[in-house]
């Protein structure tokens, strides 16, 4: 139950009432996952983000600069998002979640379910927190003590984005999604949500694409190389078994579309 509810109005104020409640408070965003009942919580007091001026869009240097209380819906709409990456945040599905949820919150929620966080794991995303901390979106993901973020930053250092997601009906949560990244240095990001309790990113297979340009023999290394890296459990959505085989399929699927696969051997 929420007994409290504050609204600072500096950054300063907010983590001072952080500071005061401690576990017992949750910093409300958008409030798309703590307003759902299936998102659980013990927080009895909220501290909303929305008069702390986190809503900017920028480019800088080439990179995308995104204040954390920018939804989704914002991004898509935004002339300074790439139709790339507006086709990341359009992953998810209902455009009233997407105009509720906020970049920040989907990343601070952690959900292993998450359709947009492959996208920002391939693309090499990081977040900039209010402890003036700087981690990958993946470092965010799998850390146990998470900050408060500020802005995600979308490097300038893409020369393709591609993603895809498997799921039984567009509004429903996903099988598993899937992210490939090709990057200006010919490195690339691979990431996988829905196969595990956080997002992961695959980096055997990101080594593997990345010794040339993937040749059609190694298509069948790829797909077990990324059915290997993953431990997908079953549920009423798919199986583990089919989790783990389309998850190659659709990754060799999406390096392809950034690189087109080589027909000799």
């Amino acid at each position: 139950m929420i007994n409290n509810y504050y609204r600072p109005e500096t950054l300063a104020d907010a983590l001072a009432l952080k500071k005061q409640h401690g576990d017992e408070a949750a910093w409300l965003a958008g409030g798309s996952r703590l307003n759902r009942g299936s998102f659980e919580h013990a927080a009895t007091t909220l501290i909303s983000l929305e008069k702390l001026g986190l809503k900017g869009i920028e480019v800088k240097d080439g990179s995308l600069e995104i204040g954390a209380m920018v939804t989704l819906q914002q991004l898509i709409e935004s002339t300074e998002t790439s139709e790339e990456l507006k086709a990341v945040f359009a992953q998810i599905f209902n455009r009233n979640i997407r105009n509720q949820s906020t970049l920040g919150g989907e990343i601070a929620a952690a959900n292993g379910r998450c359709e947009v966080m492959p996208g920002l794991i391939a693309a090499g995303a990081h977040v900039v927190l209010a402890d003036d901390s700087v981690f990958s979106v993946e470092e965010y993901l799998q850390a146990e003590d998470k900050a408060l973020i500020l802005k995600v930053v979308v490097p300038a250092n893409l020369k393709a984005l591609k993603i895809r997601k498997i799921t039984n009906s567009a509004a429903a949560e996903p099988i598993l999604a899937a992210a490939v990244a090709r990057k200006a240095d010919d490195t690339w990001g691979i990431a996988l949500s829905g196969v595990a309790e956080k997002p992961v990113r695959l980096r055997d297979a990101e080594a593997l694409v990345g010794e040339s340009q993937l040749a059609e023999g190694k298509i069948e290394q790829l797909q077990k190389v990324v059915s290997d890296s993953i431990k997908p459990v079953s549920d009423f959505r798919a199986s583990a078994e089919y989790r783990s085989s389309v998850s190659g399929v659709v990754v060799v699927r999406l390096v392809d579309e950034c690189a087109p696969i080589s027909k000799s051997q």
